[in-house]
């Protein structure tokens, strides 16, 4: 891989690690880590994770008079209401590749979804009637400044413990 290539490589991985590191306050609670599994275009969850720990305060969404872009996740009580809300980096990225350029060429560019993924969430523990609610921009290629939707409802009570 050419430097320049590598360079841009880790600039990304920079901006993306530090937005998911923007500092918020945050009190250690019993929480969850979810594991959630993106293959063939749906989301499953694979397992609940008890866990003893500090977690960030929950998210508002930015006021706009248009449909907001990206990705973010909520946990909802069984009658819709958002008890915590999370605005992250999407774990389904679309991922660009540079091909190696021939001599004196521009670089060529080309974007593709992963086939899957595998990700995992922090949230307050749940109580029975729970569910995690994804959403987000189209996972397609030139989606992510499209208006974003609920792309997944996953009730916590499928998966044990």
């Amino acid at each position: 891989m050419k430097r320049p290539m590598l360079a841009a490589a880790l600039a990304i991985l920079t901006v993306v690690s530090r937005a998911n590191d923007a500092p918020t306050s945050s009190t250690v609670q019993p929480t969850e880590r979810l594991v959630v599994k993106f293959e063939a275009g749906s989301f499953r969850l694979l397992s609940r994770i008890p866990l003893t720990k500090a977690i960030p305060a929950s998210e508002e969404l930015p006021a706009s008079d248009r449909p907001l872009s990206g990705f973010w996740y909520e946990l909802q009580s069984g009658n819709s209401q958002v008890k915590y809300r999370r605005i992250v980096a999407n774990p389904v990225r679309v991922h660009v590749e540079g091909v190696e350029p021939a001599e004196g060429s521009s670089p060529q560019r080309a974007e593709t979804m992963a086939d899957g993924s595998v990700f995992s969430l922090l949230v307050p523990a749940s109580a029975d009637g729970d569910q995690l609610v994804l959403f987000s921009s189209p996972l397609t290629p030139g989606g992510e400044s499209q208006p974003a939707r609920v792309v997944a409802r996953i009730p916590l009570s499928k998966v044990a413990k």
